[in-house]
């Protein structure tokens, strides 16, 4: 009887050995799969790469006006992608304090303004824009690491053409132009020439001959006529690169 339990017990014991083993290639591979889930959760869409890319300078129109070819383009959104992979959720979180702190900034400024603000309103003020600044800052490091990721595979001109366009876009000049660093003085007539001979077209008018001068010479800067060149050569493939790897 004892040796017919011994026999009948090594079989259950291989049947518990197999279902041991099978149990823990079915976790680990279960585990492979819920990280490869995981990972694939936490990329950002397209549309939030989209914005993320526009918003730190990385549009394919900023790529092209930097030199940039289409496969330069291509590798610019997957690196920032991986960025942002790795760093999930970052420029929400910066946007959203960046819009508590704007907010809060404004209710205690109109308080203070409408003549009903206390000394206590006074002292939350300056510590509002004491925190409003530090979400600007906060948002702002993470569009730079953005950018930094991005443009890591450039090479230095590209780069520094790319930086020039993206601290200068606050003044609302085409593209080609925003390549050099001015005075703000040329930037204003740099606006205003755009604008005469905008509206000289619009009018069928023939511009004057001093703005015409004047806007040819700003257009004749040689980073300005570089990037002007690329633009026109390379836009188009570019921003189809650019689509094509964000997924659009």
């Amino acid at each position: 009887m004892a040796k017919a339990f011994g026999k009948a017990r090594y079989p259950l014991i291989v049947l518990l050995a197999l279902a041991t083993v099978s149990l823990f290639i079915w976790t680990a591979s279960t585990q492979r799969v819920r990280a490869r889930t995981l990972t694939v959760l936490l990329e950002p869409t397209a549309s939030e790469l989209t914005v993320a890319l526009m918003r730190a300078g990385l549009g394919p129109e900023a790529l092209a006006a930097a030199g940039a070819s289409a496969s330069d383009a291509a590798t610019a959104v997957n690196e920032a992608r991986e960025y942002m992979t790795a760093n999930p959720g970052a420029l929400s979180l910066a946007d959203t304090n960046y819009a508590s702190a704007r907010r809060s900034v404004d209710q205690l400024k109109r308080l203070i303004q409408s003549g009903q603000g206390t000394d206590q309103d006074l002292i939350a003020f300056s510590a509002a824009k004491s925190q409003l600044l530090q979400a600007t800052l906060q948002r702002q490091g993470v569009l730079d690491a953005v950018f930094g990721a991005g443009s890591a595979s450039l090479n230095p001109n590209q780069t520094n053409r790319l930086a020039a366009i993206r601290s200068n876009s606050a003044w609302d000049r085409p593209t080609e132009f925003l390549v050099a660093n001015r005075p703000d003085a040329q930037w204003l007539e740099l606006r205003n020439v755009l604008a005469h001979t905008r509206i000289a077209a619009d009018l069928g008018e023939t511009p004057a001959p001093e703005a015409v001068a004047t806007l040819s010479e700003y257009a004749g800067h040689p980073q300005v006529a570089a990037a002007k060149a690329s633009l026109d050569a390379n836009l188009a493939v570019v921003t189809a690169a650019w689509e094509q790897a964000i997924g659009q």
